[in-house]
């Protein structure tokens, strides 16, 4: 027994020189503590010491396989009542279980203020007006939640969401109250739904199926203020299927390898359509993806979040350029070290690209709890 205890003691020595462990690691959505470098002088040695103690908390021999098997049996025992990131919902459906201002992803603790409706239209007609001096075509999308467009597969315990009858409220006001063009994009899923699964069991974000159909309702919408624009059919693209590792949600829970996406739809472009290459470039705080297709002109511009990602395919087949800043990600500072609000524009950035459409995407969760105030002063607008 004490030959057992000590050889335990030290299998996470041998595992950190030898690598045996070889469980895939599990998405934490952070990056680990990366080995520190030795500053001369005393702060410098200190500054190694803690760094030292940070890398082997992130790093020591079968912390994978641990966190693999802790995930594991919680999510067999417990069926997602534990986790606070995740919903277990009915035949292997995921959901996210929400962020700050939401209870389990599902409810929103507050209807919107007066002020807030408000704000939102001061922001966007701001916005709108600022563009149109520049000759700029500018459009609002909200991408629905899963839980909106699937919410028979929640489980019984969880509540059906309410968070639609805010998000009404809001289009509702902007429709009476602004001219702003801001597309509602559940009435389009829902409809998808009807022909194809819209959204993976496993993921957070819409498949391709539903990416299309949003990307459909995007342009026709566009195609109002820019003359000639036209969605490319379905018949453009060759439909091909085949089983996936679980997605996002599934990562979180440690179970990409066993929870499977079956039969996930790929949209694959017919010739003469040319497929379009999609580029990221990760700058400090924030991604850039690019779509470049040499066929087509002009260049549009969306300011968005990680929904957005599978449009540019789509909406490459129409612009020279298209450009997706997730501006979610890039959290500006304030003079207290805090974040501040997620979805800011970078107004220079537009003088510089100069694009002939924008397109602010916002998720219907992240608009329900954003606040617009704070927007507006980091915009410039307040």
């Amino acid at each position: 027994m004490a030959a057992l205890f000590i050889g335990a003691l030290w299998l996470p020595i041998f595992d950190s020189l030898f690598h045996w462990d070889n469980t895939p690691q599990v998405k934490e959505n952070r990056p680990l503590a990366p080995f520190p470098r030795l500053a001369p002088g005393p702060g410098g040695i200190r500054k190694f010491i803690s760094g030292l103690d940070s890398y082997y908390t992130d790093h020591f021999g079968f912390r994978r396989r641990l966190i693999y098997w802790a995930q594991t049996w919680k999510r067999q025992w417990f069926k997602g009542a534990w986790q606070s990131q995740v919903i277990i919902g009915r035949q292997g459906w995921l959901y996210h279980a929400g962020w700050e201002g939401t209870e389990n992803g599902l409810r929103v603790t507050r209807p919107f203020a007066p002020e807030e409706l408000q704000d939102w239209r001061t922001l966007f007609e701001s916005r709108r007006d600022w563009l149109a001096r520049r000759g700029i075509h500018y459009l609002v999308v909200v991408p629905p939640g899963k839980q909106t467009i699937y919410p028979e597969y929640l489980p019984a315990w969880a509540s059906k969401p309410d968070a639609t009858a805010k998000l009404d409220v809001f289009m509702s006001y902007m429709k009476h109250g602004s001219t702003v063009e801001i597309l509602d994009l559940r009435p389009a899923l829902l409809e998808a739904k009807k022909t194809r699964r819209a959204y993976p069991l496993t993921g957070l974000h819409w498949n391709e199926w539903g990416a299309f159909a949003a990307y459909t309702e995007i342009v026709r919408t566009l195609a109002r203020q820019v003359p000639g624009l036209g969605a490319l059919p379905l018949s453009c693209f060759k439909e091909e299927t085949h089983d996936e590792p679980g997605g996002d949600l599934a990562k979180l829970l440690a179970g990409s390898e066993v929870m499977i996406e079956r039969d996930s739809l790929f949209l694959l472009p017919r010739p003469p359509l040319e497929p379009v290459p999609v580029a990221v470039t990760h700058i400090t705080g924030a991604s850039i993806y690019r779509a470049e297709n040499p066929a087509q002109k002009g260049r549009a511009i969306i300011f968005g979040d990680s929904f957005a990602q599978a449009l540019l395919p789509f909406l490459g087949c129409h612009f020279n350029e298209v450009i997706l800043y997730d501006v979610y990600w890039q959290h500006p500072l304030d003079s207290n070290g805090k974040s501040g609000p997620a979805h800011t524009w970078i107004p220079a950035l537009i003088e510089q690209k100069r694009p002939q459409v924008l397109i602010d995407e916002i998720q219907e969760s992240l608009l329900l709890i954003e606040e617009p105030g704070m927007i507006l002063r980091a915009d410039g607008w307040k």
